[in-house]
């Protein structure tokens, strides 16, 4: 068997006009792994709101104010490695660093530009200095630390305004060792707002995000993004995101990537997935997935892998790819 062992292989291929695109990450990196925060599994539980007190004050302060943070624990999200968050004062935690978004105010965790993001209660807020505050610390002891950042008194205006009455308070905790995702909410104002609770990850898009309704129960949906929610969480309200754990998968029909018949256990692979496409399959990539390793073939039938024509896609594979002889990738 041939094995490709390159940091980046990129396959550009023109029919009518069009392009597709294949990128493949060959190892962990401190880069963002791409799409699939749709995979991570939802628990809503209740607890003790209890504030955090000693942290770092965060410079994100204002309207639309941001600071980027060193992460100070190991931490994975959709199975890459993250260095640096980005705190906003606009209720989201941007787990990468750099320059924000643009159009940060602006909720919608369907959106293709604005992401990856945890976000307890994303909208147009303002942190008024000296009446909210924001502020991270780490607690526990390792290898079980948490990362945790606080919004308390944000003022919840939904147009950034500081004059707004309505303020509101919740948590986000990033965990070592078992990468959960907790939002945790404090004491809130009621009033009209039109936020937005859950993750979402690169490329963006339908199953690039995992968007919460509170309710009783909570409601979770990777198709339609609930962008209009009008009170955030009851206090000691949790909603916790686990990632998926490492599986073997292998195909099981020829068929599209997307649908579970095409897979053994109907299980669509994801970013902790080990894929082989063996058996003589066609397998015909219809989204933007990641996964931890890529076989294509057995050495001894004709098998494939390729790309849905209509529109632009792409394959990242954070470990290693091996295409076996007779095998089309």
């Amino acid at each position: 068997m041939n094995k490709i062992d390159l940091n980046m292989v990129m396959l550009r291929l023109g029919k009518y006009g069009m392009k597709l695109l294949l990128v493949v990450t060959m190892f962990l990196s401190a880069q963002q792994a791409f799409s699939q925060a749709s995979s991570y599994a939802f628990v809503a539980s209740t607890t003790t709101w209890t504030e955090i007190t000693g942290g770092t004050p965060s410079t994100a302060l204002g309207d639309d104010g941001t600071e980027v943070v060193n992460l100070p624990i190991p931490f994975l999200y959709n199975g890459g490695l993250v260095s640096q968050v980005t705190i906003s004062t606009n209720g989201f935690l941007r787990l990468a660093g750099g320059s924000i978004f643009s159009s940060s105010w602006t909720n919608d965790l369907a959106n293709t530009a604005r992401t990856p993001v945890a976000a307890p209660y994303w909208d147009d807020h303002h942190l008024v200095a000296g009446t909210g505050t924001i502020q991270y610390t780490v607690t526990g002891v390792a290898p079980s630390r948490k990362f945790v950042v606080q919004w308390k008194d944000v003022t919840t205006s939904g147009s950034g305004s500081s004059a707004s009455t309505t303020k509101a308070s919740f948590q986000v905790a990033l965990s070592e060792g078992s990468n959960v995702i907790e939002l945790i909410y404090g004491p809130s104002d009621a009033g009209t707002f039109s936020g937005s609770i859950g993750l979402n990850s690169a490329p963006g898009g339908a199953g690039n995000f995992l968007s919460i309704t509170p309710g009783a129960p909570a409601t979770t949906s990777s198709t339609t993004a609930a962008n209009s929610i009008a009170v955030p969480p009851a206090s000691g309200t949790v909603y916790s995101f686990t990632p998926p754990s490492a599986s073997t998968i292998t195909s099981a029909a020829s068929g599209l990537w997307s649908n579970p018949a095409t897979w053994t256990g109907g299980a669509i692979p994801n970013f902790a997935s080990t894929v082989t496409i063996a058996g003589g399959h066609s397998i015909t990539v219809d989204l933007s997935p990641t996964v931890a390793s890529l076989t294509v073939g057995n050495g001894t039938s004709n098998d494939s892998l390729l790309f849905n024509g209509a529109a632009v896609r792409s394959l990242s594979v954070n470990g290693g790819i091996t295409i076996a002889a007779n095998a089309v990738m």
